[in-house]
Order: C-alpha cells, then structure tokens, then sequence
C-alpha cells in the first residue's frame, strides 16, 4: 500500500467527484456537541488501543488536548473555519515533541504534506505537522499512511467529530478517493 502517488514536482487537486464523495464522513460521525463526541471517541479508543492516534484540525486536536487525549499526530493550520487560532498555538505546540512545517493550498495535497504525514507516523515522537494553507484534506493521508487498527479524528463542519478506524477496506476506500484526484504538476 506504500507505492508513491505523488511525483515531485506534483500536487493532488480535488475534482467534483471526490467533493461529493469526502462530503460524506469518512468513519463513525459522533454527531454531538465538542466535549460529549469526545467522550464517545475516548471510549471507544479506550476499546479499541490503536497503534496511532491522529487529529486533523485545530479545532479537534485542541479539544482532544483539553479532554487529555493526545494524539501521536496532529495535523493543524491554526485556524479554525478560516479564522486564525494564535491564542492556541503555543498550547498545542508545546505538546509536540517533532514539530514539521509544510504548504499545502486550499484543496490539494502536495508532495510535501504527504511526506510530512508518511514521516509523522513512522516517528516515535508526538508529532504535530504545521500546515501552511489548509490541512482539511490531509485527513485522507492520514488514513492512507496510518498504520492498521489506528484512529484518525476529524471535524465534519456543523455535524460533529469523525472517527475513522484504519482497516483494509478503509485504505483501499481512501486510495479510491486520492486516485480520482485530479494530478498538476507545478514549478
């Protein structure tokens, strides 16, 4: 499942058809208020243990620090819908004991984000990756790179929090996905 889907030089951009398809949650949406899908998504990882947990978003991965669940990865761009979250930073930075700095625009993934998330998760260290522009699609590369049995904790806006448990057919399910991206390449 490791092959290289990015090229360098190359971004994955999404396409229609992958906006209808990531619309929908990726995993279990726990459609409640912050602090009880939190309680929800404790108990269930308390269950489960996965090798790896990660969070996508500040929003998530703040909440998940204040509830005293931290994530092996973090995938942050410190905003949150849009609007800059510096009043957070030093809090959730100071939790990270690898801290990876990468651009990634507004619907696509870059080489480098890939790069950044495939490394966060053969680290041994806590690992928070800073995204420069927008980290929301960078929940599809965590479930890709994310070992077996891992979580991966996102925000479906206005709904509630996703959790997705990494099996197979979840991998499989996200390389559907990233091969129906549309591929640029870039200077």
């Amino acid at each position: 499942m490791q092959e290289p889907f990015l090229r360098k030089g190359e971004i994955l951009l999404t396409t229609s058809e992958v906006c209808k398809l990531i619309r929908r949650p990726l995993g279990i949406l726990i459609p409640e208020e912050p602090k009880i899908a939190l309680r929800w998504a404790k108990l269930l990882i308390s269950v489960l243990r996965p090798p790896k947990l990660c969070s996508v978003g500040d929003f998530v991965t703040l909440n998940c620090l204040r509830s005293q669940l931290t994530p092996d990865v973090a995938i942050v761009d410190l905003r949150v819908k849009r609007s800059a979250t510096f009043s957070t930073k030093a809090e959730v930075l100071s939790t990270y004991g690898l801290v990876l700095e990468v651009v990634n625009p507004p619907s696509c993934i870059t080489l480098e984000a890939w790069e950044a998330v495939r490394k966060a998760f053969v680290s041994t260290k806590r690992t928070l990756i800073r995204v420069i522009g927008e980290e929301d699609l960078l929940a599809l590369v965590a479930s890709y790179h994310a070992p077996l049995k891992s979580i991966i904790l996102y925000g479906q806006p206005n709904e509630g929090l996703v959790l997705v448990y990494v099996d197979e057919g979840k991998k499989d399910k996200i390389k559907r996905i990233l091969l129906k991206m549309a591929r640029r390449f870039v200077e």
